[in-house]
């Protein structure tokens, strides 16, 4: 007798399985099991990259899988759209791929996960703004149940970021570079809705126009911001703009940012309960001891990702805390007067050294830290681990 599994299990075991990756596989299971047809179909065409390039489909190739399997639109929940290159289409051109565009995107009703990215190497700047503008008014007109938007290598005047600041919940963006205002065509759109997670990579001139006072409105919501490759203070501007409503907050310093122990986070995060900064040097981050003292009433977490090459060495851990020896007594008295703190960790990941080699530094990096902070050692409150999850504390 042949065991049958619950229905319910059958999407479970298939969801396992991502569409791009894993598509030879999940085509051989829609031929395997009758059962597993339809939760395959799925998921293979749960995501749709839309593109000029492989391994992306065109409007029309789409337009026409779909006229042939109508149902194939509501399998759709994430969509990637690349923006098209002005090398390749001209204004009449793409005046005729918009309304092929429009027509497919306004077909997949179940999209809960977007993103635009411009791959072209040449292009017109207001052709690609003006092609961005159109994409997101089609995101926010007919996608309401977004969750999450991804913004990658495009351009953006202040205006387009306020649009695409209310196209979801999440927003995440990636080497935007900003551009000035200029006449674009105007759209009705849907009403914004709340932003609560946003995630910046890069984008410094982008950054810079977050205090504007037509940008604050967006950002009331935000818990949650994560900030990657930091080098100037400018890119920080998020999170001043944030301060006031940040739960979670992750900050990773470029290894280019020479300056980084001059960068300044906000004077008072009062709602800030998670801090994570990724730096590349096991030295301390000079603000975080006034940040400590009196800017972080309810923070519970902090964690110090330390990314360092390995010499080989570990003889000189000591000597090198011990340059920073006020900084770190400074900090200590601050750690064990705080109320809320439970934990700080030092997490460290070394390029260039072996397993043993990386024990080896955690536990010679641990023996220095303890000294240096003694009392908040004896209190239990510090950790180091690394990429490899061996960790090392006096809880």
């Amino acid at each position: 007798m042949v065991a049958q599994l619950p229905p319910e299990l059958h999407e479970c075991i298939v969801n396992t399985m991502h569409p791009t990756t894993d598509r030879d596989t999940l085509l051989a299971c829609c031929l395997a099991a009758s059962v597993f047809r339809l939760p395959c179909q799925r998921q293979l065409f749960s995501y749709l990259n839309i593109s000029a390039t492989f391994p992306g489909h065109s409007y029309a190739a789409v337009a026409a899988k779909i006229e042939e399997f109508p149902a194939l639109a509501q399998y759709c929940t994430k969509l990637w759209v690349a923006l098209p290159s002005s090398g390749d289409l001209d204004s009449f051109q793409w005046g005729n791929e918009r309304a092929i565009a429009e027509t497919v995107l306004c077909r997949l009703t179940n999209v809960r996960e977007g993103g635009l990215w411009l791959a072209a190497d040449r292009f017109l700047d207001s052709f690609v703004l003006n092609a961005t503008q159109w994409l997101l008014n089609v995101f926010r007109k007919h996608y309401h149940q977004l969750t999450h938007f991804k913004a990658y290598s495009l351009l953006m005047t202040p205006t387009l970021l306020e649009q695409l600041l209310g196209a979801a919940p999440y927003i995440d963006i990636k080497y935007t570079e900003l551009r000035s205002d200029q006449p674009l065509s105007q759209t009705q759109i849907a009403p914004p809705v709340p932003l609560t997670r946003l995630s910046i990579s890069g984008s410094e001139d982008l950054c810079s126009v977050f205090d504007r006072p037509a940008i604050g409105p967006y950002l009331q919501f935000v818990d949650e911001l994560v900030q990657m490759f930091v080098e100037t203070q400018a890119q920080l501007t998020p999170c001043f703009a944030a301060a006031m409503t940040l739960e979670r907050l992750e900050c990773h310093f470029t290894f280019r940012a020479s300056n980084w122990k001059t960068l300044r986070l906000p004077a008072a995060l009062p709602r800030l309960q998670c801090l994570t900064l990724g730096i590349y040097s096991h030295d301390l981050p000079p603000l975080l001891p006034p940040l400590i003292r009196t800017g972080v009433p309810a923070l519970a977490e902090l964690r110090l990702k330390v990314s360092i090459i390995h010499r080989g060495d570990t003889s000189k851990i000591a000597e090198s805390l011990a340059g920073q020896a006020p900084l770190f007594t400074d900090f200590d008295a601050a750690l064990v007067v705080h109320r809320a703190i439970t934990c700080v960790v030092w997490s460290f990941s070394l390029d260039g050294a072996t397993m043993p080699e990386t024990a080896q530094y955690v536990a010679s990096f641990t023996a220095a830290l303890a000294q240096r902070l003694p009392n908040s050692w004896a209190r239990g409150l510090l950790a180091v681990d690394d990429d490899d999850q061996s960790t090392i504390t006096n809880k």
